[in-house]
């Protein structure tokens, strides 16, 4: 007979159910994972999931580079613009920071990108063509 679990989380199960239909990504697999104490499992979009970078295990700081003096304040350099939604104060756009990673990007309004006009026109040429819409999530 198999150990019944002290707490739940202690052991748990993971499965891909596949063969869905495709999602608005096209993705067609959802991964589940079962807590064997409680059989509680919250399903998890594969899309929310991160590669596993074992090296992320034992870094604890991440350098980035110091923020530019402009007049009274300070600013962070914007690496390149890479989206853009109609949010609840007006346009805004998905920003990647220079020396930040990707998952430190974030949405700005087109008013904070004033010191940024090259970047911003750069995008809106490129997708000017493109009729793709993205909505914000928290």
């Amino acid at each position: 007979p198999l150990n019944i679990p002290d707490w739940p989380w202690q052991s748990i199960a993971m499965d891909f159910v596949t063969c869905l239909p495709a999602m608005l990504r096209k993705h067609s697999a959802v991964l589940t994972v079962v807590d064997s104490l409680t059989k509680m499992h919250p399903v998890v979009n594969v899309e929310h999931l991160k590669q596993y970078h074992w090296s992320q295990c034992f870094l604890t700081e991440t350098y980035h580079p110091p923020p530019e003096q402009v007049g009274d304040h300070v600013e962070w350099v914007v690496d390149k613009v890479c989206a853009k939604c109609n949010g609840e104060h007006g346009k805004e756009y998905l920003v990647k920071w220079l020396g930040f990673n990707e998952d430190e990007d974030s949405w700005e309004l087109e008013s904070s990108l004033k010191n940024a006009p090259s970047l911003l026109a750069k995008f809106k040429k490129q997708s000017a063509h493109k009729k793709v819409t993205y909505t914000k999530t928290s």
